[in-house]
């Protein structure tokens, strides 16, 4: 039976973007005997999947750039009138 992990094989068939980040965090698994000290790299690993620290650091600029424009809006507002 032959496992291929979905990490492997991109869309094109080429490597997949991730795998890199897949075998780092695999071999640390298997060179260790305290999982605990792979977590940075499985982090790296689902980062790469799945852009969630990306998607969240994106929404807090969005939102930093929405309050800074409502606040500045309002300013111009009291200084025309």
């Amino acid at each position: 039976v032959v496992c291929v992990h979905h990490a492997l094989f991109g869309v094109s068939g080429h490597e997949g973007r991730c795998y890199k980040f897949w075998t780092t965090f695999s071999e640390c698994m298997m060179n260790t005997d305290d999982p605990a000290q792979c977590m940075p790299k499985r982090e790296d690993y689902l980062e790469c999947l799945h852009h969630r620290k990306e998607y969240l650091r994106h929404n807090m600029v969005q939102l930093a750039r929405k309050e800074k424009m409502e606040k500045d809006a309002e300013q111009m507002k009291e200084d025309l009138w």
